[in-house]
């Protein structure tokens, strides 16, 4: 079966196919409403129907549509989420890779009350995205034609020494401020590390 539309020009047509069930399918494309669209309307329908062109990732683009379904459907968020792992793994594109982790961080993150597994899934995924840390920085801005003083953001060093901070590793959580702040990511980084500081001080 030939696959039109986003699936069929990121080459997803046979996860399409066969790794999802018909509810999948129905749950996603009544779901998916770019713009607020319905399904019905030309925009929605570009997910299997007609000639599209994509500048994003097969990653960056599952990771996008996940975002759809987190609320009202965590499981089929979670079948989206690994599919965009496992492409980003395979993928050279650090910057696919760093973006298929941030939601895969915000996805666990929020349900770390719910089990142990999520949260160690959210640490799992900011450790996973800060290997690649300054690859993706360098991909970023040679996206965007920026200068050296742009940064964006990065969840995973926020995160994960936040999580350190609750469990009162601060020099471990010190260690991931100063390393984000060196590597070049926008962050409250100078003030985190004063926290850290004082806190650590106070422990000897």
């Amino acid at each position: 079966m030939i696959m039109n539309g986003a699936i069929g020009a990121l080459g997803l047509g046979d996860w399409w196919s066969n790794e999802l069930t018909d509810q999948d399918r129905k749950d996603i494309l009544h779901g998916y409403t770019p713009f607020g669209l319905s399904i019905g309307s030309s925009l929605g329908s570009d997910l299997i129907e007609g000639n599209v062109v994509l500048e994003q990732g097969k990653g960056d683009f599952l990771a996008c549509l996940a975002g759809w379904f987190e609320k009202d459907n965590p499981d089929l968020t979670q079948k989206i989420l690994m599919k965009a792992e496992s492409v980003a793994n395979i993928s050279s594109s650090a910057k696919e890779m760093h973006f298929t982790y941030q939601a895969l961080i915000q996805f666990h993150y929020k349900r770390r009350s719910i089990d142990k597994y999520n949260y160690n899934k959210a640490i799992f995924y900011c450790e996973k995205q800060i290997e690649v840390s300054k690859e993706a920085l360098f991909e970023i801005k040679k996206l965007i034609n920026s200068d050296d003083d742009f940064a964006p953001s990065h969840l995973g060093y926020k995160q994960l020494s936040i999580i350190y901070e609750k469990e009162k590793r601060y020099i471990d959580a010190l260690g991931l401020v100063l390393k984000a702040e060196k590597d070049g990511w926008h962050g409250d980084w100078n003030e985190r590390a004063e926290r850290l500081q004082r806190k650590i001080n106070r422990n000897q």
